[in-house]
């Protein structure tokens, strides 16, 4: 039945991550602490980045052929992966010196932010699209790609509610091709997360019988479950856009962030 349910959790991250340029983490985490309530963060963070990194290459090759994309801007990819990169390797690092408890308080304040964020976006659309680019600001590029490395190692999510609005607001990155862009740069700071926790010792699966499937902090068993459903349903996402208006989509996205979050902060105490 949790492999069930796994599978389910998973088509809905696959959805999710290529509808909106977010690498699904906000759902596999949350999803995993209530599924395994006495797991270690670690493992439920080292397992998210490792679906996510699969995920968004999956999103990547999709939108790619999707949108006919044959040239990316490489000083943004190089300016924010470089930054990311160093920002969850602070992240990752940090996991080691905080409880479980804090990081799920952390995760559930940023979740928050994010569902604020998606309601904010909404009325700054209109003035984003009639604007014109802004010049590419290489020290905020790196500044933004830090931070969204950062909460990427430190929770567990890709780090696409960092870096999508600072393509759109920042880059104005074309709407259409901002998710391409959040899913490249997202596989640089799971990839590097993924590395960092897989080194770790000793660390125990969710339960006994998953134990053989541990490698460091990532059970590969549960990340099979959250990436086939992430494969079976991640191709669906830009069609399904197309069919739903986008406000609707974002205050249901902002919604469901906001009832997540709460529910971690409120289970984040004794």
């Amino acid at each position: 039945m949790t492999f069930l349910l796994l599978l389910i959790l998973g088509l809905l991250v696959g959805l999710l991550s290529s509808f909106f340029g977010v690498g699904g983490g906000v759902l596999i985490v949350p999803g995993l602490y209530l599924f395994y309530p006495t797991v270690d963060h670690q493992v439920v963070i080292g397992t998210s980045l490792f679906v996510i990194l699969c995920n968004s290459i999956i999103n990547a090759i999709n939108l790619k052929k999707q949108h006919c994309i044959t040239t990316i801007d490489k000083k943004v990819i190089l300016n924010l992966g470089i930054a990311m990169v160093f920002g969850a390797l602070t992240g990752s690092y940090l996991t080691s010196y905080f409880p479980k408890q804090t990081i799920k308080l952390v995760f559930g304040i940023v979740l928050i932010l994010i569902s604020i964020k998606h309601v904010l976006s909404l009325k700054a659309e209109a003035l984003i699209n009639a604007s014109k680019p802004k010049a590419k600001s290489s020290f905020l590029l790196r500044l933004f790609g830090m931070f969204g490395g950062l909460i990427s190692g430190l929770t567990g999510i890709g780090g696409g509610a960092i870096i999508v609005p600072t393509l759109i607001y920042l880059v104005r990155i074309p709407i259409k091709i901002v998710s391409f862009y959040s899913n490249i740069l997202m596989i640089f700071s799971t990839s590097t997360g993924v590395i960092f926790y897989i080194q770790l010792l000793n660390k125990r699966a969710p339960v006994p019988e998953l134990q053989g499937f541990q490698v460091g902090a990532l059970n590969l068993a549960l990340a099979f479950f959250l990436i086939l459903g992430a494969l079976i349903s991640s191709s669906s996402g830009g069609k399904l856009s197309a069919q739903v208006s986008p406000k609707r989509s974002k205050l249901l996205f902002a919604s469901l962030l906001f009832i997540i979050g709460i529910r971690l902060i409120i289970s984040s105490f004794p």
